[in-house]
């Protein structure tokens, strides 16, 4: 439907198509909104406890099975996070399987627009970087919360890009995906979890490391990635999205507007 059709039928957002002359997704745009809803309730709205809290938060999605050394690693990431500085992500999952070879190896990369966790943390200090550049998340014309956490990152206020560091063998399994067998087109749930726990068995020596080695794969932070990704993807380009989201960052403001008062 272009938008000449779209204006005589009177359909609502018929006048802002994204970048690529689409209009509204509902299935996508619900992506961005529910991880930026999510954010924002555990940091400020919901969980008061949290904000005396300094460690990591963790996400994980309902699909996910994690192996009996994920609090540890997790910890332990996270301390090697902070001795090498500016690293604002951890995760335990890995968009691809890994060899064995690797069960105590780390990645440290800038943050990946083609990469969406399904487990990620951080902390309250990297939450206030991502949320006082809440225009900049809200008003991209892409759907994907992870890439629009790229164009805060290229375009922030202050400080580098993002980094995440992953734990190159994963300690976490989505179990509805067939990563144990792709032959298979649909997946079962307790085959899944089945070949993780086998895994997780032939791991039993390798597991709770004492040692980990990190790689470091930095891109250079220069103009060339930043007008790479001027422009979005496209999928969030309807005014009723963009309020929405920067709604969800009234409560925020409004405390900050009445600490300057003070």
């Amino acid at each position: 439907m272009n938008t000449k059709i779209a204006l005589a039928m009177n359909c609502t957002g018929s006048s802002s198509p994204d970048i690529r002359g689409h209009f509204r997704n509902p299935k996508q745009a619900q992506q961005k909104h529910h991880w930026w809803w999510t954010a924002n309730m555990i940091f400020e709205n919901v969980l008061n406890p949290i904000r005396e809290y300094e460690g990591v938060v963790v996400f994980l999605n309902d699909n996910i099975y994690i192996l009996k050394d994920f609090l540890y690693m997790l910890l332990y990431m996270n301390k090697i996070s902070h001795n090498l500085g500016n690293c604002e992500f951890l995760t335990l999952e890995r968009a691809t399987f890994s060899n064995l070879a690797n069960v105590n190896g780390l990645e440290l990369i800038t943050w990946d627009p083609n990469y969406e966790p399904s487990v990620l943390a951080f902390d309250m200090n990297v939450w206030n970087k991502i949320i006082s550049n809440y225009d900049i998340f809200c008003t991209v014309d892409d759907y994907s919360w992870a890439r629009s956490l790229l164009y805060v990152s290229l375009k922030q206020k202050e400080g580098s890009q993002f980094k995440i560091m992953s734990s190159m063998f994963p300690r976490a399994y989505k179990t509805d995906s067939c990563e144990f067998n792709r032959i298979l087109k649909h997946c079962d749930v307790i085959e899944s979890v089945y070949h993780i726990l086998q895994l997780q068995r032939k791991l039993k020596e390798s597991l709770f490391p004492t040692q980990l080695e990190v790689y470091v794969y930095i891109q250079n932070e220069d103009d060339s990635l930043v007008n790479d990704y001027s422009e979005g993807y496209g999928g969030w380009n309807d005014p009723r999205d963009m309020d929405l989201c920067e709604n969800f960052t009234l409560s925020k403001i409004k405390k900050i507007v009445m600490e300057m008062r003070n």
